[in-house]
Order: structure tokens, then C-alpha cells, then sequence
């Protein structure tokens, strides 16, 4: 007897299995999104320290630069002073003007490649969290999807159960037979025991 709610069991458990599947897809797709987005944020944020690191970089590359450009300033002196000459000497301040120009624009390159790959850097960095933002954003409209989708097989499943066992179902118990007072056309009614023979 207990065979005959195998069927109904069955759709029930299956519609529950359908409806707890979908939340946990739900809750993994969050989940991921959250995961997504605190991934882009460290990564942005690594950016971001690599971008201060260039400009350092940078500025110690333009240091350099100057310290050449004193370098070959103070050989030229050497070297005039050693043929006769002296730092007044006309060309030779020509060639310490031209020697520390040369320096300072090194120097101001230097500087400004450095910023430059910093800029590209944080540009990055924005990007890196914009994209975080969009996943999360994304597994948000996906989640919603899979609880649409666990509330739907819920109601597929109470709609397989009616149409098998509800009205007009093969599990539908006949009471054709019956009036409107329990009693069948036959004329034994449900409550007739049979006590009025004894």
C-alpha cells in the first residue's frame, strides 16, 4: 500500500533536490564574485605599489644622471687646468653649460619616464578593479537567475504532482458513485454498519 506514494515521494524529493541545487549554484556564484573582485583589488593594489616604486625609480635614474653629467663636468676642468687653460676659459664654459643642459634633461627625462610607467600602472590598477566590480556585478544577475531558477523547479514540481494526482490525475479517487449525502447508488450508506441486525 505504501507503494502507491513512491511516485509522490519521489516527485517531491526530486523538485527539493532541484530547488537546493539551484540555491547552492546561487550562493557558489556569489561567492566567486566576491572572490573575483577581492582577486582584482589586491592585484590593483600591487599596481599601485609598483607605480610608487617607478617614480622612486625614476627620480634615483635622474640622480644618476646628474651625478654623469658632474662627472664629465669635472674632468673637462681637470683636463683644461692640466693643458694650461682654466674653468674662464670661453670654451670651456661653453662645454660646462653644455655638459650640465645635457645632465639636467637626462635628469628630466628620467623623471618623466618614471611617471609615466606610473600612470600606466594606476591605469591598470583602475581597470583591475573595474573589471573586480563588473564580476561581482556579474555573478549577482547570476545568482538571481539560479533562485529564479530553484523557485521555478519548485512550481514545475507542484504542477507534475497536480497533473498526475490532482484533479483529473490517475490517483484521483472515483466518487461518481456517491450523492450528495455520502450514500451510494446502491442505497448502503458509508455510515450503515450493519448494528441494526444485532
Amino acid at each position: 500500500m505504501a507503494l502507491q506514494f513512491l511516485p509522490i515521494a519521489l516527485a517531491v524529493g526530486s523538485a527539493l533536490l532541484k530547488f537546493q541545487g539551484a540555491q547552492d549554484a546561487a550562493k557558489g556564484s556569489i561567492i566567486a564574485g566576491h572572490r573575483a573582485r577581492a582577486a582584482a583589488e589586491a592585484k590593483a593594489r600591487s599596481l599601485e605599489v609598483k607605480a610608487g616604486q617607478e617614480i622612486a625609480i625614476g627620480q634615483q635614474r635622474g640622480f644618476e644622471e646628474q651625478r654623469k653629467a658632474r662627472l664629465v663636468a669635472s674632468r673637462l676642468v681637470a683636463l683644461a687646468a692640466s693643458s694650461g687653460g682654466g674653468a674662464s676659459d670661453p670654451t670651456v664654459v661653453n662645454l660646462l653649460a653644455g655638459i650640465s643642459g645635457e645632465g639636467a634633461y637626462r635628469q628630466a627625462v628620467r623623471v618623466y619616464e618614471g611617471k609615466e610607467t606610473a600612470r600606466g600602472l594606476r591605469e591598470q590598477a583602475s581597470g583591475s578593479r573595474y573589471e573586480g566590480e563588473m564580476a561581482e556585478e556579474a555573478a549577482g544577475f547570476k545568482a538571481k537567475a539560479y533562485r529564479t531558477a530553484a523557485k521555478g523547479a519548485i512550481l514545475q514540481g507542484a504542477a507534475s504532482m497536480f497533473a498526475n494526482y490532482g484533479m483529473g490525475g490517475p490517483g484521483k479517487t472515483d466518487l461518481s458513485g456517491t450523492d450528495d449525502y455520502g450514500t451510494y447508488s446502491g442505497g448502503r450508506s458509508f455510515g450503515d454498519t450493519g448494528w441494526e441486525n444485532y
